[in-house]
This record gives C-alpha cells, sequence and structure tokens, in this order.
C-alpha cells in the first residue's frame, strides 16, 4: 500500500503526515471512551445521529437522509447530481445536489473528539468535520476540493452585539488532497478544555488555541457534532456526479470536566433564503489579542467571512442555536480541509 505524505504549512513551519495515525487520549484512567456517538462499523451507531437539520438548506443543494447511510465500513455521506428537492425546501432556489450530514443528537462540552475522514474526491464539493454551539463553532476538518490549502479553528457569532463575527484560523497546505485522484484517509481530531483547544491530524498537533485568542471565550459551551458535505458556490461545480465523504470511524473521548446535555423538543425557525441570520450569544469582546501562549500562527478573520455560519439544531438544546446555523456553510467550508 502506498504512502501519501500530506504537509501542513503554518506560517512556515511544517508539519509532515504521521505515517501511522495515533490516538491521543492515553488508557490511564484520565479519559474514558464514550458508547455514544460513535461511528465503528456497528449499525447501531446510527442511533446516536440526526441525518438532517430542518430549516438548514445549501444555496445549490439540500440535506436529505436518504444521502446517509451506516455500514460496517462507517458513515457515507453522499452528494449526487442531478436531484430532485421536495417542494417545500425549493421556493427561492433551484437546489438540485443531494447532501449528506450527521449531527450528533447530544451535545457535548469538553473532551477528544476524532474522526477517520476520507473527503469527497469531487471538484467544489466540500468535506467538513465541526462542533456547533449556539453562538460558536470549532472547525476540525473543513476542506473544498480542488483548493490548494483548507483551514481549522474557531468562529463566534457576534452580530446580533454589534460586535461582528470573530474568528481564529489557520490555514494548512492540501496539494494531496487537491492532485491524487482519491484522496487518503486521514484522522483528524481535536483536543477542547477549559484550558486550550488542540488541533490534530494523524497524531500530529497542528494548531492550539487558548484563553489569549479572543474567540476563545465564546466556546464555553455544549456543542453538536457535525459532519457533513456541502456545495461550495452557489451553483453546482462543472461534472458534478455522485461522490461521498467516507467516515470510517468517529470517537469520542471523556475527561473529568466533560458534560453531556441530552436533547430536548427543538424550537425551530426555517430560513429558506440562506441568510445567516446569526441570533445568537457572544461572549466574546474587544479584539483578538494573541500576546499570550499561542500556537496558532494562522490568520484572525475578525470580518466572519469564510465560516460556515449557523443553522438550526435537531438536538434542540438551544433555541437561539435553531435561528443561526443558516446555509452559508459553502462559504466557509470552502476554505478549509475541517
Amino acid at each position: 500500500m502506498a504512502v501519501t505524505t500530506l504537509s501542513l504549512v503554518v506560517v512556515g513551519v511544517t508539519f509532515v503526515k504521521a505515517q501511522q495515525p495515533q490516538i491521543l487520549p492515553a488508557s490511564d484512567g484520565t479519559w474514558a471512551l464514550a458508547a455514544s456517538p460513535a461511528i465503528d462499523g456497528n449499525a447501531s451507531n446510527a442511533a446516536g445521529w440526526n441525518m438532517m437539520i430542518d430549516g438548514w438548506k445549501g444555496e445549490a443543494g439540500f440535506f436529505t437522509e436518504e444521502a446517509v447511510s451506516f455500514s460496517a465500513q462507517g458513515a457515507a455521506l453522499t452528494v449526487s447530481y442531478p436531484a430532485e428537492a421536495p417542494a417545500e425546501d425549493c421556493a427561492c432556489a433551484a437546489r438540485s445536489v443531494a447532501l449528506g450530514l450527521v449531527s450528533s443528537k447530544q451535545q457535548f462540552q469538553y473532551g477528544f473528539f476524532e474522526a477517520s475522514v476520507q473527503i469527497a474526491d469531487a471538484d467544489g464539493i466540500t468535506s467538513s468535520f465541526w462542533l456547533q454551539g449556539a453562538s460558536g463553532e470549532i472547525n476540525v476538518l473543513d476542506y473544498t476540493r480542488g483548493n490548494p490549502t483548507g483551514s481549522l479553528g474557531a468562529h463566534c457569532f457576534g452580530a446580533d452585539k454589534g460586535d461582528g463575527d470573530i474568528s481564529k484560523k489557520v490555514e494548512f497546505d492540501a496539494t494531496d488532497a487537491v492532485q491524487t485522484g482519491t484522496a487518503p484517509v486521514q484522522v483528524y481530531g481535536v483536543d477542547w478544555s477549559s484550558e486550550a483547544i488542540k488541533f490534530y491530524q494523524d497524531g500530529v498537533l497542528t494548531a492550539t488555541l487558548t484563553a489569549s485568542d479572543d474567540v476563545f471565550a465564546c466556546l464555553n459551551q455544549p456543542m453538536n457534532v457535525i459532519m457533513s458535505t456541502e456545495v461550495a458556490a452557489s451553483s453546482v461545480p462543472e461534472g458534478l456526479g455522485t461522490t461521498t465523504m467516507e467516515v470510517s470511524a468517529f470517537q469520542y473521548w471523556t475527561t473529568a470536566e466533560s458534560e453531556v446535555v441530552d436533547p430536548v423538543d427543538p424550537v425551530v425557525e426555517d430560513d429558506t433564503e440562506g441568510e445567516d441570520d446569526t441570533e445568537g450569544e457572544d461572549d466574546t469582546e474587544g479584539e483578538d489579542d494573541t500576546e499570550g501562549e499561542d500556537d496558532t500562527e494562522g490568520e484572525d478573520d475578525t470580518e466572519g467571512e469564510d465560516e460556515k455560519g449557523t443553522a438550526p439544531n435537531t438536538s434542540g438544546a438551544s433555541s437561539a442555536f435553531a435561528a443561526m446555523l443558516a446555509a452559508t456553510v459553502g462559504g466557509g467550508i470552502a476554505a478549509m480541509l475541517v
């Protein structure tokens, strides 16, 4: 089996893909593997995930449960074109690309989240792995096939307070994913604690966010785990047929400070126009101060551009979240390999 090397470039520092992916948490009693949500080749895994987020619609695509399947190989999130969207989803646009996603039924705060992913191999299609709360998100894998770079980081939604969105992003080189006909399976993880957010790829630490980053404060909240496909632009990519984002494994490890929030009945606001409502709360104030100990050398994007935005949360844990995750996903995922 051929070994592919992927270099991650962060302001002049190159991280070389590990030959053997490593799981961060050690079996020393500090970490505990949660039974759910999980993706491990067991058909029962589907019970921990929703396959739709009510009211979240892409500009050129629509999410459908039929685009998601669980098997012994894991979870498959399939993109297909042409496809006919339900009539109620097409009041304002001709959405003709079927998209797949999974969103955890529970919300989680703190722990280690890890997924083995093979990105969709069609240009213009975004593959993502991220955590989404009422007023912020942590992007672990966000990449649009065909782009030379991707990015990871975090995003706070603060437009409702007049503060504007706050982001911290780290770009990485995605040359291998661009050049190969079939992208390699890679392991993406995030170690999220009250003190830091550490991003990993194939066992290699690639970036760190701490309290010195202004974006960090708003992330102190329960979040859903989401993996999704999306059309990066407002139009269908040329030559698009069928492609799949394969998630062969997902694990969630807890620590003493980890919290799990069970779902409640959702309060959903439907946004068929695909606009970013940004109704969530933002606890961050002021500008991003990277004076402290911060290993991320990427750009600070205080304009909130290139982010997935917001959409309703099917776990229903927050009605504010239901007004947020509107269909700007394509624009933000387009810059990332999360």
